[in-house]
């Protein structure tokens, strides 16, 4: 479909009417989820998405557009020159195809919420035709400032048990035999360093254990060390869920992933993937892992066992509701940067 135009007829991702040199305000636009109901698929006639800044009604920017994306991610920056005085950012979501443009939702950041200091978070989009749970991912640097800090994909955390029968209060899942990700806190040492840290330091529901005194791409050698050691020192990542398209091909032809033993997985968790099927051509946050839970397919949620048969039932594009870890992965090659929502 090539590149969007914008009103003047240039291609998107180019700013009108904005200086390039020093500016008062950078503006990052990260990316948007939310968008698309859990049954989305990509039409035949395929739709690009692409955003727009405006400040008092005025274009200020337009992002290039993104082919049949279930969550577009521009990264893109753009320096203003200047602004009306206590003006809002307004950030508008379009999808465009051959039926002409949808506007998918509008999010708005009022000056007070920038003017001084900057921005660094989400914004929610109103009127999203998928629901209130769609967002877009916004910086506003302001010169003189440093930019606002986002939320953290990792962290690290010191925890110290009593003694070794002392329980550390975690129970997780280790199954692909790479991290260890945290499915229930009980009484024991984590809840004790959560009640000590701020709450962007504590340890919470499918987190991922990136690592272990030191120990890292083996999950049951971090067993090891919660179940010999008085203390441990873990790195900790953030978890995210992100909605991927997955060319399934024939029902008939093999996944492309392997599965690890399902009795007691809480998700269907990728263990082997074959780098020819989907991450030869997937972009970077699209790409699947050694260690990505798949949590649904399509509006289809159930016990692992079930998702894999359904999975294998399916024919053509599937959408896949993924949970991983925020923070950069280098496994098997495939390298991902740290999650855009938490940049």
């Amino acid at each position: 479909m090539g590149n969007k135009c914008c009103a003047d007829g240039r291609a998107g991702g180019t700013p009108l009417d904005v200086e390039q040199t020093d500016a008062p305000f950078v503006i990052s636009i990260m990316g948007a989820r939310g968008l698309r109901s859990s049954s989305w698929l990509p039409r035949s006639d395929k739709v690009e998405c692409y955003c727009e800044v405006k400040s008092s009604e005025k274009l200020l920017y337009s992002t290039r557009a993104i082919e049949d994306p279930c969550e577009p991610v521009w990264n893109e920056d753009v320096k203003v020159a200047s602004m009306e005085e206590e003006a809002a950012l307004e950030f508008s979501v379009y999808d465009m195809g051959a039926k002409g443009v949808t506007l998918l939702g509008t999010g708005v950041i009022k000056a007070k919420d920038y003017l001084q200091v900057g921005f660094n978070g989400l914004v929610r989009l109103k009127d999203a035709k998928s629901g209130p749970e769609a967002f877009i991912r916004v910086k506003v640097k302001v010169t003189g400032s440093a930019l606002p800090p986002g939320p953290p994909a990792e962290f690290n955390v010191s925890a110290v048990r009593a003694s070794e029968e002392e329980s550390f209060g975690l129970r997780f899942d280790g199954r692909d035999d790479y991290n260890c990700q945290v499915l229930e806190l009980v009484a024991g040492a984590f809840a004790d360093y959560n009640a000590g840290v701020l709450p962007h330091k504590q340890v919470k529901k499918f987190d991922f254990i990136m690592s272990v005194n030191g120990i890292t791409g083996a999950s049951h050698k971090m067993r090891e060390e919660f179940d010999s050691k008085r203390e441990v020192n873990c790195r900790v990542s953030r978890s995210v869920t992100t909605s991927i398209i997955y060319d399934r091909g024939a029902a008939s032809e093999p996944l492309g992933l392997e599965f690890a033993d399902l009795p007691t997985s809480d998700f269907l968790i990728i263990t082997a993937v074959d780098e020819a099927k989907h991450n030869a051509k997937a972009k970077d946050h699209e790409k699947l892992c050694v260690g990505d839970r798949i949590i649904a397919i399509g509006s289809v949620k159930c016990k692992p066992n079930q998702l894999q048969d359904k999975f294998k039932e399916q024919s053509g594009k599937v959408q896949l509701l993924i949970m991983r870890p925020a923070a950069a992965q280098d496994k098997d090659g495939v390298e991902r940067m740290v999650h855009w929502l938490f940049e």
